[in-house]
C-alpha cells in the first residue's frame, strides 16, 4: 500500500512540474486547462492568499500571444490616471513576465492599468526594468464596483525567441494593490532571489508554428518649425527623416534611422551644477538610443550617447542566442558651426558588444571609438563575474586605450596609451548587499566618448546596505547603508586624493509616511590642497492621499568649492509636490533653495583675480499635464533658476507639446517651446521683474508607422 502511495505522489509531482500547454485558438479560451491562479502575495512577503481572488487565462494563434485577467476589487480599488504609453499611472495594475528564452536570464514585462494606459519593457538579471524598450501591445480594459477584466494583446513580433516549435516559456503573473501597497504574484517568485528570480516561474509550452515576420517598419517624419523671434518659418533636410526597422530573424533586430527625430524630446530639467568639479551628466531620453534590449552592458563611463548631438546617421543591430547577447551600434554627427567657430565636430561614434550569461559566470566585451580625420580614440573592455558560492560573487574588469591626433592643440593630448584594472568582491546573503572594490586608473587612460575625466588614481572602496523584509507592523520596513572610501594619486610619492566615510536609513511606515536620515565626512585634495568636508541631510514624506503626495528635506554642511578652492558652509531645502485630479488632470513641481556662507565678490590668487559667485538661489520645475485619453494628451513643463551670473538673475525655459495618435502608431505633434532670462531683479512692487525671451519657437510633426 505504501509503494502504490509513493508512486502515486510521484506521478502528481510530475503532472504538477510539468509544462502547461497554451491553446492555439483564433477565439478567446476560458477553461480549467489554461486557467492560472492562487496567487500568494510576495510584498509583504509572507505567502498569504489572496482575499480577492485574481484569475488568468492564456491562448495564442500564430501572431499573438493572449492574456484575459478577471481580478475581483471592492472600495480599496484605485482606478488611477489616463497616461501614454509608458507613462505608468498611480493605480492598481495587473501585470506578466514572459521568459521566452529562458537561458538569457531577462524576461518581456507587460503591464496593464484601469484606465486602459499600458506600459512595457524588459527585466534584466539584476531585477531591474528598462521601460525605454517598446513593443506594439495593446490592451482592452473595463471595470465595475466588484470586477476589473483586462484583455492583453501582445504580438510575438517585438520578442525573440527560437525559431521553431515547441516553444518552451515561462510565465510569472502579477498583481499590485495600490491602496495597501500589496504585490501577489502567480507563482510565488521574489526579486531577492536575483537569477533564481526566473526559474521560479512557471513552465508553458507553445505547440504550433509562430508567423515569422521580418516586420519591416518605416517611420518617416516631417517637421515645421517656426522661429517666434526671428519671424521666420525654418525649413532644410535636417527636418525630413526617417526610422528603418527590420528583423533578419526571431532572434535579431536592425535599426537604421536618417536624420534621428529627436523634435519631441522634452528639455532637460534645471541641474545644480554651478560647483561641480566635472562636466553635467544628463539621462539619454531619444529612444533610438535607449529602445530594445540591453545588448551593450555598458554605462555612461564608457559610452555617454549624449556626445552625439545631431546624428546624421545611425545604425544599431542587436541580437540573441540563447545565453548571448549582441549588439552593433554606430553613428555620424554633424558639424555644428556657430560665428564662424567649431562647437561640434562631425565625429564617427561606435560600440560593439558581447554579452554571455550563464547561472554562475558572466562575461562582457566590449569595444568602443570614436574618430575623425586626423583623430581616433578606441577602448576595448572586458568584465567577468562569477558566483564561486552561493551569494558570492567575485570579478574584475579591465578597459584599455589609445588615443592619437596628428596635430593636436597646446592643451590636448598627443598620442596616449592608457588602462584600467579594477577588482570586486560582492556577496547578498539575505537582507544584506556587501561590496569591496579595488581600482587603478593609469594617468593616460582617455576615454573620449564617455565620461571618465579623472584618472592617475587607486581607489578602495567597501559598502554594506541591509533592507528588512516588509510586515504588517506600523513600521513596515526599514534599512540602512553604510559606506567608506579612499584614494590617492599615482605619482612618485602616491600623495593622498581622497577619502569618505558616509552612512544613511530608511524608514517606511505602514500609514505611509517615510523618514531617511543620512550623512557623510571626507577629505579631498584639490589642487593640492586638502579639505575637511561633512554633509548631513533628513527627509520625510506622505502619500496617504491618492491623489495628493508631499516631501520635504534638507542638509547642511561644508562643501567644496571648486572655483574658489576653499570650503563653505552650505544649506539646502527641497518641496515637493504632486497630485492630480479625477482621471485627466496630474501635476507635480519642486523648489529647492541653496545658500553659501562665501562672499558673492572674491579675490584669488597673486594676481586677485576676480570670481563672482551667487551665495543664494533657487532651482524649480513644474509639470502640468492635462490626458484627454490614452491617445490624446497635452504636457507642460516648466524649469527655472534664478542664479545670478553674467548680467542675468534669473533663467527661465518652457514646453507646451501636444501628441495626438490618431491611429495605431500614427502621431501629430503640436509644441512650444522658448528660453528667457531676467535683466531686471524681481522687486517689491514688480516681484517678476522683467524677462527677455533669448528663445521661442513652435513646431508642427506628422510621424507615422508603416
Amino acid at each position: 500500500m505504501k509503494l502504490y502511495l509513493v508512486i502515486l505522489i510521484l506521478i502528481l509531482f510530475c503532472l504538477a512540474i510539468s509544462a502547461i500547454e497554451i491553446p492555439f485558438s483564433s477565439q478567446p479560451i476560458k477553461t480549467d486547462a489554461n486557467l492560472f491562479e492562487n496567487f500568494v502575495r510576495i510584498d509583504p512577503d509572507d505567502k498569504k492568499p489572496e482575499i480577492l481572488p485574481t484569475k488568468a487565462w492564456l491562448w495564442y494563434d500564430e501572431e499573438n500571444f493572449y492574456v484575459r485577467y478577471e481580478a475581483r476589487v471592492d472600495s480599496t480599488f484605485i482606478k488611477g490616471e489616463y497616461a501614454p504609453k509608458d507613462y505608468g499611472s498611480t493605480s492598481d495594475l495587473l501585470r506578466i513576465q514572459l521568459i521566452t528564452i529562458p537561458e538569457a536570464y531577462y524576461a518581456y514585462l507587460y503591464i496593464a492599468y484601469p484606465t486602459g494606459s499600458l506600459q512595457d519593457g524588459i527585466r534584466t538579471s539584476d531585477m531591474n526594468v528598462d521601460f525605454q524598450w517598446n513593443s506594439t501591445y495593446s490592451l482592452t480594459t473595463e471595470y465595475n464596483d466588484s470586477l476589473w477584466t483586462a484583455v492583453m494583446k501582445i504580438p510575438f513580433k517585438d520578442m525573440r525567441f527560437n525559431a521553431k516549435p515547441p516553444y518552451k516559456w515561462k510565465i510569472i503573473f502579477t498583481r499590485y494593490n495600490q491602496k495597501n501597497e500589496e504585490f501577489y504574484s502567480c507563482p510565488y517568485a521574489n526579486t531577492k532571489e536575483l537569477k533564481k528570480y526566473f526559474s521560479q516561474s512557471l513552465d508553458i509550452t507553445l505547440t504550433h508554428q509562430i508567423k515569422r515576420s521580418s516586420d519591416w517598419k518605416f517611420r518617416p517624419y516631417f517637421v515645421k518649425s517656426y522661429d517666434l523671434l526671428e519671424k521666420k518659418e525654418t525649413y532644410d533636410p535636417e527636418h525630413v527623416g526617417m526610422d528603418i526597422s527590420f528583423n533578419p530573424s526571431t532572434k535579431t533586430k536592425l535599426k537604421v534611422a536618417l536624420n534621428p527625430d529627436f523634435s519631441d524630446v522634452p528639455p532637460d530639467d534645471a541641474q545644480n551644477n554651478y560647483n561641480d568639479k566635472y562636466p553635467p551628466i544628463y539621462d539619454e531620453n531619444r529612444f533610438f538610443f535607449t529602445e530594445d534590449i540591453d545588448a551593450f552592458g555598458v554605462d555612461y563611463s564608457m559610452f555617454y550617447t549624449r556626445y552625439i548631438a545631431q546624428p546624421q546617421i545611425a545604425v544599431k543591430l542587436t541580437g540573441n542566442n540563447k545565453t548571448l547577447n549582441y549588439g552593433y551600434l554606430c553613428a555620424k554627427d554633424k558639424k555644428i558651426m556657430d560665428d564662424g567657430y567649431v562647437i561640434n565636430d562631425d565625429d564617427f561614434f561606435q560600440l560593439a558588444s558581447i554579452i554571455k550569461t550563464l547561472p554562475k559566470f558572466q562575461v562582457v566585451l566590449s569595444t568602443a571609438s570614436r574618430i575623425n580625420t586626423g583623430y581616433y580614440n578606441h577602448i576595448g573592455v572586458g568584465y567577468w563575474d562569477w558566483e564561486f558560492k552561493k551569494n558570492l560573487h567575485f570579478g574584475t574588469s579591465h578597459m584599455y586605450s589609445i588615443k592619437h591626433r596628428d596635430y593636436p592643440a597646446p592643451d590636448e593630448d598627443d598620442d596616449k596609451q592608457g588602462a584600467l584594472f579594477n577588482t570586486r568582491f560582492k556577496a547578498n546573503p539575505g537582507n544584506w548587499n556587501i561590496q569591496a572594490k579595488y581600482s587603478n586608473v593609469q594617468r593616460d587612460l582617455r576615454v573620449d566618448m564617455g565620461t571618465y575625466w579623472d584618472n592617475g588614481y587607486e581607489n578602495y572602496d567597501l559598502s554594506a546596505t541591509w533592507n528588512s523584509d516588509a510586515k504588517e507592523k506600523t513600521l513596515r520596513n526599514w534599512g540602512f547603508y553604510s559606506g567608506a572610501a579612499y584614494s590617492n594619486h599615482l605619482d612618485t610619492n602616491r600623495s593622498f586624493s581622497y577619502a569618505n566615510v558616509s552612512a544613511s536609513s530608511w524608514f517606511n511606515f505602514l500609514s505611509k509616511f517615510n523618514l531617511t536620515l543620512g550623512g557623510n565626512c571626507r577629505r579631498e585634495a584639490y589642487e593640492s590642497i586638502e579639505h575637511d568636508l561633512f554633509y548631513t541631510n533628513g527627509g520625510c514624506s506622505l502619500y496617504k492621499w491618492d491623489k495628493f503626495s508631499i516631501n520635504v528635506n534638507g542638509g547642511c554642511g561644508r562643501y567644496l568649492i571648486y572655483s574658489l578652492n576653499k570650503t563653505s558652509y552650505t544649506t539646502n531645502e527641497t518641496v515637493y509636490l504632486a497630485g492630480s485630479v479625477g482621471q485627466k488632470f496630474n501635476w507635480s513641481m519642486n523648489l529647492t533653495n541653496y545658500q553659501y556662507d562665501y562672499n558673492r565678490i572674491n579675490y584669488i590668487g597673486i594676481d586677485s583675480s576676480i570670481v563672482v559667485l551667487d551665495n543664494n538661489y533657487q532651482i524649480g520645475s513644474a509639470y502640468l499635464n492635462y490626458n484627454f485619453n490614452n491617445s490624446m494628451t497635452w504636457r507642460n513643463g516648466l524649469s527655472t533658476t534664478t542664479y545670478d551670473a553674467n548680467g542675468a538673475y534669473a533663467n527661465l525655459s518652457f514646453y507646451s507639446n501636444y501628441r495626438y495618435e490618431f491611429r495605431k502608431d500614427w502621431f501629430v505633434y503640436l509644441g512650444y517651446q522658448t528660453g528667457q532670462y531676467q535683466d531686471e531683479k524681481s522687486v517689491y512692487h514688480d516681484p517678476l521683474g522683467h524677462f527677455v525671451r533669448n528663445t521661442s519657437s513652435a513646431y508642427l510633426k506628422a510621424s507615422l508607422t508603416i
